[in-house]
């Protein structure tokens, strides 16, 4: 399955490296937004295909100010198609897709993939101008994290 989707990536012109991370096989694709730098994650798992990325960690979000802050990444889900916030175990904030592997290997597999992946920096970009500003938080990106895959795919 990843093969498919390295495939529908070098049709977008998208860069990404394949490695394994954990027990999960993932390609990471690179993505700059804004001069911030972001790692697309994606990785298949129980027949399900997971596009994720980090935006936020938790620290960084704004003292008291928490439950606004994902009350209106709520209200994004809700009022925007595909857009959809997300929080990892520890409470980072993040953005991600899901797709069943059957509509990677149906005839629309690479349309149904190309909205998918592409709403995840969307959702960042959405983020960095429309919610962060309202709580003056300085989205930093995760140009370690990028570095750190880089460096591992290249092992």
């Amino acid at each position: 399955m990843l093969a498919e989707i390295e495939k529908y990536l070098k049709r977008l012109e998208v860069r990404f490296g394949r490695t394994k991370l954990g027990e999960n096989e993932v390609i990471g694709a690179p993505w700059v937004i804004d001069e911030k730098d972001f790692l697309v994650l994606i990785r298949v798992k129980n027949e399900w295909v997971w596009i994720s990325a980090a935006m936020l960690l938790k620290e960084d979000m704004p003292a008291g100010k928490e439950k606004d802050l994902l009350l209106d990444c709520l209200k994004a889900n809700h009022a925007l198609p595909e857009i959809c916030f997300d929080a990892d175990q520890e409470g980072n904030l993040g953005t991600s897709q899901e797709m069943h592997v059957t509509a990677i290997k149906s005839d629309g597999g690479f349309s149904e993939f190309k909205y998918e992946f592409f709403a995840i920096p969307a959702c960042i970009k959405y983020f960095m101008t429309k919610i962060a500003p309202q709580f003056g938080i300085k989205v930093n990106g995760f140009t370690e994290m990028v570095e750190n895959f880089i460096k591992k795919i290249q092992e």
